[in-house]
């Protein structure tokens, strides 16, 4: 039900002085890193039920989530496929790709975010 589609994935971020920070598991970062950064989420059929569900009722939900997406794109160098946290190649396809490119169609993207978005969205086609 609705529960279960805003229950993952789950914040990996905690309250800043600036803003959300997190401890990366994708960049050998030591110390806490800005940004918000998400956890346990693997794309298989969530994809094209929950994130278009979470465009239309929930944008909010949806933007900070993707903005975690990029986080570990800039962090790491790619979208995560499983993010667990930290990569997982346990996934066949980039899904995230879907859910990324859709947030932005749907306007749910802040504009500071839709080069990094089309960066890692190219990067992960090649």
């Amino acid at each position: 039900g609705l529960y279960r589609a805003l229950t993952f994935p789950r914040r990996l971020d905690e309250p800043g002085a600036n803003g959300p920070v997190h401890w990366s598991p994708y960049g050998g970062r030591r110390g806490p890193a800005p940004g918000t950064l998400v956890t346990d989420n693997g794309f298989w059929d969530t994809f094209r039920t929950v994130y278009p569900l979470l465009a239309l009722l929930y944008p909010d939900h949806l933007a900070w989530i993707v903005e975690g997406w990029l986080t570990a794109f800039k962090e790491g160098g790619w979208i995560p496929k499983w993010a667990s946290p930290g990569y997982r190649n346990s996934m066949v396809g980039t899904y995230g790709d879907v859910v990324i490119a859709e947030a932005v169609v749907k306007g749910v993207l802040p504009d500071s975010e839709k080069q990094t978005a089309w960066a890692a969205l190219k990067k992960d086609a090649y």
